[in-house]
């Protein structure tokens, strides 16, 4: 049995060519703490965590007022590896995630997310190893959510229930 912690903080973003004040912007927070009851050799490991997704959305209809959402999650997810060879490793994951606290926010009024809401997050990828202490790799990754109507605390703003999945090319360096 192998005990294994990860810190993880991952963000994207991108501006409009139409309109230069608006930008969208994504980040996530993981914190995990997993262990791999099955095989040394294609380690599967089952991790319990707690992740934060942000995403800003400024300025789509009003210059003003941008919009953001914060999810707070806990959550159970299997990762896996399998050696194809000694310098190429396949990888996946795919994760539930409970929204115990979540919000959006106009400006400066908010609107909590108090209802059941989840997330499932996956992805499916390889690593390279290029040198012993250097590698690359590649994921597709992908997020499903589903977000609860937000109770709001003005009459002015409310979110509906919303269901979305976010996509996405991972490309990068390990050390």
């Amino acid at each position: 049995m192998f005990y294994s912690t990860a810190v993880e903080w991952s963000g994207g973003s991108f501006t409009r060519k139409d309109e230069k004040a608006s930008a969208f912007w994504l980040g996530n927070y993981l914190i995990k703490l997993g262990f791999n009851p099955f095989s040394q050799a294609n380690p599967l490991f089952v991790n319990v965590g707690y992740s934060w997704d942000y995403e800003f959305t400024g300025y789509v209809a009003d210059p003003k007022k941008p919009l953001e959402t914060g999810l707070h999650m806990v959550g159970l997810d299997l990762q896996g590896f399998i050696k194809a060879n000694e310098k190429f490793t396949y990888e996946y994951n795919v994760g539930y995630h409970y929204v115990f606290h979540g919000y959006h926010y106009l400006e400066e009024t908010r609107s909590g997310i108090n209802d059941y809401s989840y997330a499932i997050k996956g992805y499916v990828g390889y690593t390279y190893q290029l040198s012993p202490k250097v590698a690359y790799f590649l994921n597709l990754k992908a997020k499903y959510y589903d977000l609860a109507t937000s109770k709001f605390n003005t009459p002015d703003f409310n979110r509906p229930k919303t269901k979305h999945l976010i996509s996405m090319v991972e490309l990068g360096l390990q050390f």
